[in-house]
């Protein structure tokens, strides 16, 4: 497909097959997403598409899945025949087909096997076999890099070619000694052979697959871009050429008459139209690049465990992540990631789901729990079981979403479709027309005889304006533009954590007025720190206040409880920015929740009650060994525990409150730094005449 009338016509062809509901095409992807009831088989939609003139193939179809798997050191006969009949006995296969000697194609049920118990099958028959990786969005990758090589190889190519032909007609004759160009060769000056020779290559070489592509449009009945582009350098070049030959044949003198041409003409459009093919392609290939960057979040590889009667893990296996089934067992180290979404079976750990939620706080995963693949497990070992796998994970969901919303047309959209599908008829319609007006006047003597040129009559000189008309007109832009924008739109903002739901949110975007971020994580860099801290009791210091506030604090995981936890360790434990772990295996940084007794700076505490949006309160160690009550959080909790607050404490940047005793000890303020893109954001946007900053605890003008 080159423009919006091959679409029209593929969709127009898909929607005529029984059963289709409602038909969705992407220019810029060349894909097409289709609604049917079960009637609407899939060899009817290809046929249909066939039909139209163009090639296609299923992607993504039923609810069972196909895997292709590359076999060694299998034999014509006998051999193909008994791994045919040993797939074929696996429980949920549902067809088995050798495409050629060495591969073999598997249709099966994901929910009673896999592709690891097929590849299994083949290599308990004595025969190496390997899963081949087949279609996904690494493929599409791959095809989008050719193809942008091929544009790349035609526009390099014709650019070659063209630029001596532009010089040669635009420049060359103009210097000084350039005369010498308009010698005659063959009864032609030398200049024009020279444009002709090297216009042609581009025009019937280069240029070939705009001359096949109109007549297969024109044969469906259609006319899309690729006609228009034939059109105009065909009467280009072919009204050069009569040009010529009229000069040769009639035998006009030098002084009387130089033939008129366009060979330049034909050149260069085909050259810039390839630009605009090179350069659509590289956007394409950009945004399925950003795409492919959201699965390489999946690991390359699994832990799979076996577990004994008891539960008890009996066996380890590394295997690749492609080879994950529904219903497996795998073991999560720390720093590794998640392979599949599962299931806790064992274990109590921390997950970072920033890569796929954007929250930026770390998770507490416990047994009963679910975990996202592609995630990261930033604490304890973990031992889940995976309910989905490969492409019904969440984070493939989020990419088809992605694809669906490339494949959404905005509403201006639409309407570029509409005038695109009558584009072309429109154009040769008015070139002809313009063709015939300058006829006419010409025949009826009402402009002056001196505009035609010198050997030429009134047929060639209006079909100058005719040419005019159909090369400068081309529905590239009404066709590619939009669709390309919104596919760029939405790839790179999935990249950046951004994901949107299709060409209609991008067209309303310039009516928003307000846009909410959620602070922590997103606007800065989630990781706040203390700034300063004052004391309101004398006779307590503030390693005193600090020891008590981490106590309290150990157990949380609020980003500010970290902070605090970071600076309590700098003036009770030492210099340095990490606590001790509270084992050898996990490795865990200040903050992160810990077995306290296990941590000797850190005291015990008791009774501890977190309240959600407003800080905790707990029993510890006071001085002296006598038993303190403390509160850590903000000015709303001082209030619910009886404090007054001052306005110098509720007037803090973060007011975090230690009760020691009954009366207030310690106001501390808190930062954290902002985003680099999140800075600069903020400095374009500081002429916004109301700016609102919303975080858990209060809203900022």
């Amino acid at each position: 497909m080159t423009c919006a009338a091959c679409t029209s016509s593929v969709e127009r062809a898909l929607a005529a097959v029984p059963g289709v509901m409602k038909v969705r095409i992407s220019l810029a992807l060349g894909e097409a997403e289709v609604e049917c009831t079960a009637s609407a088989q899939e060899n009817d939609l290809l046929q249909a598409v066939e039909d139209a003139g163009f090639g296609a193939q299923v992607t993504n179809g039923s609810a069972t899945h196909c895997i292709s798997i590359d076999i060694q050191g299998i034999s014509k006969g006998s051999s193909a025949d008994d791994i045919e009949k040993a797939l074929k006995g696996r429980p949920g296969v549902m067809e088995v087909n050798m495409s050629d000697a060495s591969r073999v194609e598997v249709e099966y049920n994901p929910d009673a096997t896999g592709p690891r118990d097929l590849v299994r099958a083949v290599q308990e028959l004595g025969f190496g076999a390997r899963l081949v990786e087949s279609g996904g969005d690494a493929e599409r990758v791959d095809a989008q890099c050719r193809e942008r090589e091929y544009w790349w190889t035609l526009f390099s190519t014709s650019l070659l070619f063209s630029v001596p032909v532009f010089l040669m007609a635009m420049l060359v004759p103009r210097m000084p000694g350039g005369s010498v160009v308009k010698t005659e060769v063959l009864g032609l000056p030398f200049d024009v052979l020279f444009k002709w020779a090297l216009t042609t290559p581009v025009q019937f070489v280069i240029g070939w697959r705009f001359q096949s592509g109109a007549w297969r449009a024109l044969r469906r009945g259609t006319a899309n871009m690729d006609v228009l582009v034939a059109l105009g350098t065909d009467a280009s070049y072919l009204y050069s050429i009569i040009s010529v030959l009229h000069h040769r044949f009639l035998d006009h003198t030098r002084n009387e008459y130089t033939p008129t041409d366009f060979f330049e003409t034909s050149a260069m459009l085909i050259t810039f139209i390839l630009m605009g093919k090179y350069l659509e392609s590289a956007a394409k290939g950009k945004t399925s690049e950003a795409i492919a960057s959201l699965l390489r979040l999946m690991p390359d590889g699994a832990v799979l465990v076996a577990l004994g009667k008891n539960g008890d893990v009996v066996m380890e296996d590394d295997i690749p992540c492609n080879l994950v089934q529904k219903g497996d067992y795998l073991k999560i180290y720390p720093g590794a990631r998640v392979p599949a979404d599962g299931v806790v079976v064992e274990g109590v750990s921390h997950m970072n789901e920033s890569m796929i939620t954007g929250e930026s706080r770390e998770v507490v995963k416990k047994q009963g729990d679910n975990v996202i693949g592609g995630t990261v497990n930033t604490g304890g070992a973990l031992l889940i079981k995976a309910t989905r796998v490969g492409s019904d994970t969440s984070l493939a969901q989020i990419v088809r979403l992605v694809e669906r919303a490339q494949l959404s047309k905005a509403p201006i959209q639409a309407m570029a479709d509409r005038v695109s599908s009558i584009f072309v008829p429109i154009i040769v319609c008015l070139a002809c027309l313009t063709w015939l007006a300058w006829y006419i006047s010409g025949k009826a003597g009402m402009f002056p005889a001196e505009w035609v040129p010198q050997g030429h009559d009134f047929f060639l000189f209006a079909l100058l304006f005719a040419i005019a008309v159909l090369v400068i007109a081309c529905p590239c832009a009404l066709g590619l533009a939009t669709p390309t924008a919104v596919m760029v739109g939405t790839g790179l903002g999935a990249q950046m954590g951004i994901l949107i739901k299709g060409g209609e949110a991008l067209e309303k975007a310039h009516n928003v007025d307000s846009i909410i971020f959620d602070k922590t994580g997103t606007l800065t860099l989630g990781k706040p720190y203390v700034v300063t801290h004052q004391l309101f009791d004398p006779d307590v210091s503030s390693e005193e206040l600090f020891a008590l506030a981490t106590a309290a604090e150990a157990s949380s995981e609020h980003p500010l409880s970290r902070a605090i936890m970071k600076h309590g360790f700098r003036l009770l434990a030492g210099p340095n920015d990490r606590c001790p772990s509270p084992s050898p295996d996990t490795q865990r940084s200040c903050g992160k929740k810990r077995e306290k007794m296990e941590v000797g700076w850190v005291r015990p505490s008791r009774n501890v009650d977190n309240r959600p949006g407003k800080g905790v309160v707990c029993q510890t160690d006071g001085r002296k060994g006598a038993e303190a009550r403390v509160a850590v959080g903000s000015a709303r909790l001082m209030k619910e525990e009886g404090m007054s607050i001052s306005e110098e404490v509720s007037g803090a940047l973060q007011a975090y409150c230690f009760d020691l005793s009954g009366s207030l000890g310690d106001c501390l303020s808190t930062a954290c730094r902002l985003r680099i893109h999140c800075a600069a954001f903020f400095f374009e946007e500081r002429t916004l005449e109301r700016m609102l900053c919303m975080q858990g605890c209060c809203v900022t003008l």
